[in-house]
């Protein structure tokens, strides 16, 4: 299993630099800057530190078409890969559906939207024009005119079995969002899979990657208290798909209440064994088997989304850079 880290893009681009490099000279393969609605621009966010590393790769996503045209995305993706090569991967998914309704969009039939929208990126960056008459996204007689096409693997963010079903038949990869179990990972490999050998494309060619929030600390307990906050931030968001792979009945309105209120009802509201099972909360004697826990469950690249002070962030991927040395 190769590593990699992922960034939400909330965060400042200062702090998150020194994330980077630090990734960068230990070894890690590739960082992933996501983008939310009112935070940092994915694109202008990836630029900057394309920019300002050497060897890592620099994913950027994963991106909704329904912030931006798929045209647009291409353009976007098409321009970094002009200045800066192979170090640039592409993810595209719905996006939060409660940030689209914001924007005016319409999150009905996810699965066609996110079809169609890797349809017309496809199209643009390999074939350098589209024809695409969707029902959701049309890109037709759109040509690349200065910015040259330019192939660029293409990653679909999934959660639900349609979803899934997308990437199996259409990505490249399928990415694996934030909170997902080993146990989730095996359910959904599974489904993607399955989705491309029913097409007759090769599924050990489909690359499978998570988004795995991760804190170490001297203590269980004390990585168990750094990771609540993601996980709670991630149930009271996210898809509601993926209570079905946790130990403890949880409450989305209740998760919502106790991020408001603080630490101690934080606590109480996420269970350590809910915590335990939707991260890797470790010591450094763990760290490595609890990671491992997820190439058993068919994980090809672990997207690790650190979390804790920048001190400690930094500590643990140099830690993740002395694992990978060690047989």
């Amino acid at each position: 299993m190769r590593y990699g880290i992922t960034l939400d893009g909330r965060a400042p681009i200062a702090e998150t630099l020194a994330l980077v490099h630090a990734a960068e000279a230990q070894g890690l393969e590739c960082a992933w800057v996501g983008e939310h609605l009112g935070h940092r621009d994915a694109f202008v966010y990836a630029a900057t530190l394309l920019e300002r590393t050497r060897r890592i790769t620099v994913g950027v996503g994963a991106i909704s078409p329904h912030y931006r045209h798929p045209a647009q995305i291409a353009m976007g993706v098409a321009t970094l890969r002009e200045t800066y090569g192979a170090r640039v991967r592409l993810m595209i998914g719905l996006g939060n559906a409660d940030q689209i309704a914001r924007l005016g969009g319409d999150t009905r039939a996810p699965a066609r939207s996110v079809r169609e929208a890797v349809t017309i990126v496809r199209a643009l960056l390999e074939a350098g024009h589209a024809e695409v008459r969707g029902r959701r996204f049309t890109a037709a007689g759109v040509r690349m005119g200065a910015v040259a096409p330019a192939p660029v693997p293409i990653y679909v963010a999934a959660v639900r079995d349609g979803m899934l079903r997308v990437a199996g038949e259409v990505g490249d990869g399928v990415s694996l969002g934030a909170a997902a179990s080993p146990d989730y990972v095996v359910h959904a490999v599974a489904r993607a899979r399955a989705a491309a050998t029913a097409i007759d494309r090769d599924p050990a060619k489909l690359e499978v990657t998570c988004n795995i929030i991760t804190a170490v600390a001297a203590s269980r307990s004390e990585a168990l208290a750094r990771v609540k906050p993601q996980v709670a931030l991630i149930l009271a968001n996210g898809n509601d798909y993926m209570f079905r792979f946790q130990p403890h009945p949880l409450d989305r309105a209740e998760v919502r209440e106790a991020l408001a209120a603080g630490p101690d009802a934080l606590d109480r509201a996420i269970p350590d064994e809910t915590a335990d099972a939707l991260a890797v909360a470790a010591t450094p004697d763990d760290f490595r088997e609890r990671l491992a826990a997820f190439e058993r469950a068919g994980v090809d690249l672990a997207l690790l989304r650190v979390v804790g002070a920048l001190d400690d962030q930094l500590a643990l991927v140099r830690a993740l850079g002395s694992a990978r040395d060690r047989p």
